[in-house]
């Protein structure tokens, strides 16, 4: 048969049958077990050696901007936050957690979600604001997205109105090294050097931000390669990371994880679980799926 896409609620629908027990998140935390563990200490059966899938390595595009100004089209208060629009392009994701002072009356608020170019949403009511002048100013700080989990590689920058530029490297230093660059500036202020990662909150999966060792006259695009984050899966309609193969791996190796517990078929699912398993990493290494089904898989 061909590989399917299973949902997490579909997979604990699975789960469920197998325990014979529907009791609210069982199912789920025997799923949570399999897709945690093989995401970030997968052994492959055949080497006996840890396997990183490769679908978790990624790159993303860090936009760093400068002084930035623009005008409230629109500042519409939904209490406990304000929407503010603009007519032109003058918002980045990065803005998050910087603060919007408006020019005339002096009032302060910190962006608090950024939906587009146009459109950002601030903390505290600004409906008194409309038609108004606001500067954001960078503060070398700027929030990484939330798949973040760890560097794995250089990072390096090009101007955003000079694609012609070369890449120029990074620098990684500790997050203390890069502050002092951001007070006291080490001579090169025409564009970034040095940089570091530091976390912002405790929560998992944590949120981290980059901290670049320049304040900015002009956008610079910085390209970092990383480890993604996964969170925790929820009874709901939603994808798994990764490839279908991946999925049905995880799949199985929760089912296996039941099937320890009741003792019904524990053997057979664990033979199971090690063949998605195999057939999962073969997929992530060939950049693509599979048709059909790998060898060694039992009849249900």
């Amino acid at each position: 048969m061909a590989t399917l896409m299973y949902l997490a609620d579909a997979m604990c629908t699975i789960i469920e049958g197998l325990l014979n027990d529907a009791t609210a998140g069982v199912a789920l935390g025997y799923l949570n077990r399999a897709y945690l563990d093989l995401l970030y200490g997968a052994i492959d059966p055949r080497t006996g050696s840890v396997y990183s899938f490769r679908f978790l390595k990624i790159s993303d595009t860090i936009t760093i901007w400068p002084k930035t100004t623009g005008t409230a089209l629109g500042a519409v208060f939904g209490d406990p936050e304000t929407t503010i629009t603009t007519t032109a392009d003058t918002f980045f994701e990065t803005m998050v957690g910087h603060t919007l002072t408006f020019d005339d009356s002096g009032d302060s608020f910190v962006v608090l979600t950024y939906t587009s170019a146009t459109e950002i949403d601030v903390t505290g009511d600004a409906s008194g604001e409309v038609g108004n002048a606001f500067t954001l100013t960078p503060t070398g700080r700027y929030p990484l997205p939330s798949t973040f989990r760890g560097v794995r590689g250089d990072a390096v920058y090009s101007r955003r109105t000079s694609q012609s530029d070369s890449l120029g490297r990074l620098r990684r230093r500790g997050v203390e090294a890069v502050d002092v660059v951001l007070r006291d500036g080490d001579g090169e202020a025409d564009q970034p050097n040095v940089w570091a990662v530091e976390p912002v909150s405790a929560a998992i999966p944590q949120t981290w931000t980059l901290v670049v060792g320049l304040v900015p006259d002009q956008l610079y695009d910085i390209r970092l390669p990383y480890l993604a984050a996964a969170a925790a899966l929820t009874d709901t309609a939603i994808g798994l990371l990764g490839p279908p193969e991946f999925s049905l791996a995880v799949l199985h190796a929760a089912r296996a994880l039941a099937a320890d517990e009741t003792g019904e078929g524990s053997l057979k699912e664990d033979r199971n679980a090690a063949a998605r398993l195999v057939a999962a990493i073969d997929a992530d290494r060939r950049g693509y799926t599979a048709n059909g089904e790998p060898e060694g898989i039992e009849d249900d």
